[in-house]
């Protein structure tokens, strides 16, 4: 192809130039769908879109029990009547970029037509999602932007940072340990140490997982395929679904390694902003389109209580 024709294709696929301009409610919606289809993981988290300044991410907790025995004709006594208790954390979207490429090489190579800006959508709404999950557990605001993975954390403080900072989380300090589940290494039982740190409210599950690196999880099969059971011979098989006592071992894409996390799946929460803003320039000469999309972002705990955290306390 000429470059006279890939600018006619670039044309009927709608990709011309353009200032920064805001991006649609459906179509930035569109984005954010196929990140969620993409990455999996994001899916199981509790998922906000739209938000314009912050939003609340109210909780309801009852921390007693609200059954007791009637006596007819008697009011409760004080301590009988139980008051809800709110706890609030709030999503507020930190301004991010994301900045990529598109070679008039690759078009040649990739003809789709009208077709192409979904191509391209799916190509980078992917490795959006990817970069989602790193934010969201990895992120620090003091990290020195010295790399290209430190300027993507350094948007807003993750659920690592967060649950480190909380005087309500609870936090099992594992040392230099690696084990998962070594039984013969009581201070390595780390997933064991875990659960039995997160308050019995939170035990049920339905819902709970360990949340760990792709490291972490590779090293529970290896554990469990080395034990030579039939158990064993389907975690090497890839039949069997990593879990511990029915909790299932959730991997993290770029999750430290020192850092194992166990809360129900929905107390985390991540959050896009409202406001998208997308511009495209084409450089005939160089040969290529720069596309910029301009969004907020956030993670948080939703309720500190319900995490456990095992890593390294200094």
């Amino acid at each position: 192809m000429t470059n006279q024709e890939i600018m006619a294709l670039l044309e009927k696929a709608a990709i011309t130039t353009q200032v920064a301009t805001t991006v649609s409610a459906e179509d930035a919606s569109e984005f954010i769908d196929l990140a969620l289809e993409q990455v999996s993981v994001l899916n199981k988290f509790q998922v906000e879109r739209n938000i314009t300044t912050g939003r609340k991410l109210s909780t309801l907790e009852l921390g007693e029990p609200v059954t007791h025995e009637d006596v007819e004709n008697t009011d409760p006594e004080a301590g009988e009547v139980i008051t809800p208790t709110f706890g609030e954390k709030q999503l507020t979207p930190a301004g991010v970029r994301l900045d990529y490429d598109v070679t008039f090489d690759m078009i040649r190579e990739n003809i789709e037509g009208e077709g192409i800006n979904e191509t391209l959508n799916m190509l980078f709404s992917k490795r959006h999602g990817k970069d989602m999950v790193m934010m969201a557990f990895r992120g620090d605001t003091t990290l020195a932007d010295d790399t290209r993975t430190n300027k993507a954390l350094r948007a807003f403080d993750g659920i690592n940072k967060q649950a480190a900072d909380s005087s309500n989380t609870h936090i099992l300090n594992t040392g230099t340990s690696t084990s998962l589940t070594d039984t013969d290494d009581l201070a390595g039982e780390v997933f064991s140490e875990m659960l039995k740190l997160l308050p019995e409210d939170y035990k049920d599950p339905e819902g709970l997982a360990f949340e760990v690196s792709w490291d972490d999880y590779y090293r529970y099969l290896d554990q469990i395929s080395a034990r030579g059971t039939e158990l064993g011979d389907r975690a090497l098989t890839g039949q069997w679904q990593p879990n511990y006592n029915g909790i299932p071992v959730v991997p993290l894409f770029k999750q430290v390694s020192t850092h194992r996390i166990l809360t129900p799946l929905k107390n985390v929460a991540i959050g896009w902003g409202r406001e998208w803003e997308k511009g495209q320039d084409v450089y005939n000469r160089a040969g290529r389109i720069e596309i910029t999309i301009r969004t907020g972002v956030d993670a948080k705990i939703v309720l500190d209580d319900a995490l456990v955290m095992a890593y390294p306390v200094d």
